[in-house]
């Protein structure tokens, strides 16, 4: 005897057959619409055309299981048209979706909510009314994610917007930020996608700061990732130090880990303490000593650093970096292991402004050596170049927040002077750092993430000993620039400001 009604209507029809099975054991009868029913019936489920509602009378609905047309891919087609993508704009499914929502009836707008269902529906009978409430609230947010599609594709963006999940609660960045949200907008199934992917293995929960701390260290790492694979076709070993939002050291290694995380702990071992470290390798007991206890400053036991992402920690590890209170958070994903040319964040990047924002395309260029636009001055130090240092130095600088001067050289960042407002500031604060950490940058090689206005900038750089520096160029007096560096035995390597400015992280 069937006590109450489902319909179903979905797209995708993996797993529906159990689904309706599952919920005729419990005394249901199913109805769905043209597909879904085809797709029953010739599984052998008893269920009712919703075509055939009219003769029979339109029962009361305890229940709507409804998934879109995938809108989305639609839209990112190449090929797609105004007539392709209202063709795949569904209508019937948010209809439904919306009226089971307001309804209060159980309303499953994602596969993955099924099973939750169906064991309810076992265990009690019925569905609690605070999950009802949840799917209810989560039907709505499919419906307004999937409605602002076409909205922002027949406006050819006039209108646009975003909308997450809040996958958790955090500290925010001061006292009186708190409590705040960590939200996801991961509709790609982004491999990367922060906060999600990242799994907290030990610690307290991270803090803002954590999260952009690693948002922006994996964008110095896939950057580089890009940088190596596609100029040298290898990617090294790889640590990042981060200290508010910039690579306050970085180290690189062909083969070995513990190298790496030396050049980057030398790079500015003031700089790290309570700083986020990135690692593209598992972290054993070797790794996790070095990174706590190498190159401490005199009386002192232990590096405080606050958070570390890398692919796997063992055992021994945890209990060499674990801090008092869960202060020091260890986050693993094992991507992080494989990052290469197409591990750059796509995803346009959302800036916020007093009632409104700022939408931009992400920074997703790569530097390549052999592109036809670079030119060296003189001309015959090409061969000589070191180009391992220079997309070092590019990956660093880039992602750094401008204007920014990125000083390298022996597989590590010697000195990152950023956030400034001239160029000369920046050389000085980048040569400052390298001094303050005992570092020599004779013969290093420098990056500006922009053209020099005036030969100033060099001219600081030359003088402290390096002897490469990559910068664009589009100013009305890069003649002067080339020319202070030929007169001071500099090599000059430039591509034009349109094609390769760094300039991304303004802020």
């Amino acid at each position: 005897m069937f006590t109450k009604n489902a319909l179903l209507s979905v797209y995708h029809k993996d797993g529906i057959v159990e689904f309706a099975r599952e919920l005729i054991k419990l005394g249901w009868r199913i109805f769905a619409s043209g597909g879904t029913a085809k797709t029953l019936t010739a599984a052998g489920v008893a269920v009712t055309d919703v075509a055939e509602l009219e003769k029979l009378g339109i029962p009361f609905f305890d229940l709507a299981c409804v998934d879109l047309y995938p809108l989305e891919k639609a839209i990112a087609d190449p090929k797609a048209t105004v007539e392709s993508v209202t063709e795949m704009t569904d209508i019937g499914g948010p209809t439904m979706l919306l009226s089971a929502a307001k309804g209060r009836r159980i309303v499953i707008g994602d596969p993955k909510d099924r099973q939750i269902v169906i064991d309810n529906l076992k265990t009690n009978g019925e569905i609690p009314k605070q999950l009802r409430l949840e799917l209810a609230a989560k039907a709505e947010y499919l419906v307004s994610k999937y409605r602002l599609n076409p909205a922002r594709y027949l406006s050819e963006g006039l209108y646009d917007g975003t909308i997450g999940i809040r996958i958790a609660a955090c500290k925010g960045e001061n006292a009186w930020q708190r409590p705040a949200g960590v939200y996801s907008t991961n509709f790609n199934n982004d491999q990367l996608a922060i906060p999600e992917t990242f799994i907290l293995v030990e610690g307290e929960a991270p803090s803002a700061i954590n999260w952009f701390d690693l948002s922006r260290a994996l964008q110095t790492a896939t950057h580089l990732a890009a940088g190596f694979e596609i100029n040298f076709g290898k990617f090294p070993k790889l640590a990042i130090g981060v200290k508010h939002s910039n690579a306050c050291g970085v180290g690189i290694n062909e083969t070995n880990c513990q190298t790496a995380i030396i050049n980057m702990l030398l790079g500015d071992p003031l700089a790290i303490y309570g700083g986020f470290v990135l690692l593209n390798f598992p972290v054993g007991k070797n790794e996790a000593d070095l990174l706590v206890h190498q190159y401490l400053k005199p009386g002192e036991k232990r590096r405080p650093l606050d958070g570390i992402a890398a692919p796997t920690f063992t055992d021994e590890a945890k209990e060499i970096l674990v801090r008092k209170g869960g202060r020091c958070r260890l986050l693993v994903n094992p991507v992080l292991a494989e990052l290469n040319r197409n591990s750059l964040d796509t995803q346009p990047i959302i800036r916020t402004l007093r009632s409104g924002f700022v939408l931009e395309p992400n920074y997703t260029f790569v530097l390549i050596k052999d592109h036809p636009e670079i030119k060296v001055y003189p001309e015959e130090q090409r061969e000589l170049i070191d180009w391992e240092k220079i997309i070092l130095a590019w990956a660093i600088g880039s992602t750094s927040n401008s204007n920014t001067i990125t000083i390298v050289g022996n597989g590590m960042l010697y000195g990152n002077g950023v956030g400034q407002k001239d160029r000369v500031g920046c050389a000085e604060l980048a040569l400052w750092g390298a001094k303050r950490s005992q570092l020599d940058v004779y013969d290093a090689t420098a990056y500006s993430d922009s053209f020099f206005p005036f030969p100033d900038g060099p001219m600081v750089l030359a003088k402290a000993g390096i002897t490469t520096i990559f910068a664009s160029s589009g100013s009305i007096r890069d003649q002067e620039v080339i020319a202070a560096c030929l007169e001071k035995g500099v090599t000059l390597v430039m591509c034009p400001d349109a094609i390769c400015r760094g300039f991304a992280f303004h802020s």
